[in-house]
C-alpha cells in the first residue's frame, strides 16, 4: 500500500462536516430570498465559489464525490440507507432522498452516500 497516497484521508474525513454545512447553508438560501435581498444573493454567491473551490481542491488530490440521483439502484458498497419513505414516484428499493453526498479516495471509500430509500405506500399495513 502507498501510504503518500492515503494520507490525507484523516483530514478529509474532518473536513465533510465543513462541506454538509456549507451545503446547507446554501440550500436555505431561497431562490426568492436572492431575488428580494441583495446581500443574500451575495452571500449565495460566494457560498457557491467557495464549494466550487473546495471540490476542486478534493479532485486535483484524488477525491471523488459519490452523488447518486434519486431512481439510481442502492449500492450498499457506496451508499448508506438512513431509512425509508414511502413513494409512488420511485420503484421500491430504489434511491428516493440523497442526505448527503459521499466521498472516495482513490479507490477507497471514505464517507458512503447518505440516503433514503423507496418503500411502496402502506407496506406497514397488513
Amino acid at each position: 500500500v502507498n501510504v503518500s497516497k492515503y494520507c490525507a484521508s484523516t483530514i478529509v474525513r474532518d473536513l465533510f462536516s465543513v462541506d454538509d454545512n456549507l451545503l446547507m447553508a446554501i440550500m436555505s438560501i431561497t431562490d426568492e430570498y436572492k431575488e428580494n435581498n441583495q446581500a443574500l444573493k451575495n452571500l449565495s454567491f460566494g457560498l457557491d465559489m467557495g464549494v466550487k473551490y473546495f471540490y476542486s481542491a478534493f479532485e486535483k488530490n484524488g477525491i471523488k464525490q459519490i452523488l447518486p440521483n434519486v431512481g439510481d439502484s442502492f449500492d450498499h458498497n457506496k451508499h448508506q440507507a438512513m431509512g425509508e419513505v414511502e413513494t409512488d414516484e420511485v420503484e421500491k428499493g430504489k434511491i428516493a432522498q440523497v442526505l448527503s453526498a459521499g466521498y472516495t479516495l482513490h479507490d477507497r471509500l471514505l464517507k458512503p452516500a447518505m440516503l433514503n430509500v423507496a418503500k411502496s405506500i402502506g407496506d406497514d399495513k397488513e
